[in-house]
C-alpha cells in the first residue's frame, strides 16, 4: 500500500506499541486492516499469521516478528508536520533493522494462479507460511485446519476469473526475480493464449517496489 522510511521503531528487548514513520504518499491515515512490515528477509517469518487460535487470527509472533497487525496510523505528536504515529495491535519486537530503513504499510496477501486454462486472482484467504495450491474444499483442503487453502467462492471479489483460454504447456507464467539492499525485485509474466487455432504469447516485466 505504501512504503516510507522508520524513525524509531521498536528492535530492542520488551518490544514497544507505538513508532513514528516519515509520511507516506498518499497518506495511509485512517486506513484499517493492514499490517506494518520491517525488513522482510525471510518469507516463511512475513507469512507465519496462521499461528494461534482462529480467535486471535492472524496471530503473528509477538517477539522477534517482521510483521503485526496495525491498530491505527495519525498524525506524529513529536514530528506533526512531517511524520504520522503507527501504533499496533500489541505489543511487538521487530525482528531486525533494514540497512535502508524502510517501512512498509501492506495488504493481506493476494494470489494470481492458473487453474486449467483459466487465470484467477484469490484474496482474503489469509496468511499461511505453507499455501496449498488447492482451493477450500477441493482434495480435502480445509481452512479451518490451516492448511492455507485458496479461496473457494462462486462470486467476486475473493476468486476473480482474470483470463481464459490460456495453455502454458511448458511455460512459467510467473517467475519472482531476487531483491537485495539496492534493487528491486522483478516479476517475469508469460502466457500463451489460445483458442480458435490461433496463439499470441504474452511477456510482460512487472517491477516491485521493495528493497530491504
Amino acid at each position: 500500500l505504501a512504503s516510507t522510511l522508520y524513525l524509531d521503531p521498536p528492535f530492542g528487548s520488551g518490544g514497544g506499541l507505538s513508532f513514528d514513520i516519515i509520511r507516506t504518499e498518499p497518506s495511509q491515515i485512517g486506513v484499517s486492516d493492514i499490517y506494518a512490515v520491517i525488513y522482510p528477509s525471510q518469507q516463511e517469518k512475513l507469512y507465519e499469521g496462521d499461528n494461534g487460535s482462529e480467535a486471535t487470527w492472524p496471530n503473528f509472533a509477538t517477539n522477534r516478528g517482521p510483521i503485526q497487525v496495525i491498530a491505527s496510523i495519525a498524525n506524529s505528536t513529536i514530528y506533526p508536520d512531517d511524520a504520522d504515529k503507527v501504533t499496533l495491535t500489541t505489543t511487538h519486537r521487530f525482528r531486525g533493522s533494514s540497512p535502508a530503513k524502510r517501512f512498509y504499510i501492506v495488504d493481506q496477501p493476494v494470489s494470481y494462479c492458473i487453474r486449467g486454462d483459466k487465470l484467477y486472482r484469490y484474496s482474503d484467504y489469509g496468511f499461511f507460511a505453507n499455501q496449498t495450491l488447492d482451493e477450500e474444499g477441493e482434495n480435502s483442503c480445509a481452512a479451518s485446519s490451516d492448511d492455507g487453502c485458496l479461496a473457494n467462492y462462486s462470486e467476486a471479489p475473493n476468486k476473480m476469473l482474470i483470463a481464459d483460454s490460456i495453455d502454458n504447456t511448458g511455460l512459467t507464467a510467473f517467475d519472482v526475480g531476487n531483491q537485495t539492499l539496492r534493487r528491486n525485485s522483478l516479476v517475469a509474466i508469460e502466457f500463451n493464449f489460445s483458442a480458435a487455432g490461433d496463439s499470441v504469447v504474452l511477456n510482460h516485466d512487472v517491477l516491485t517496489r521493495g528493497v530491504l
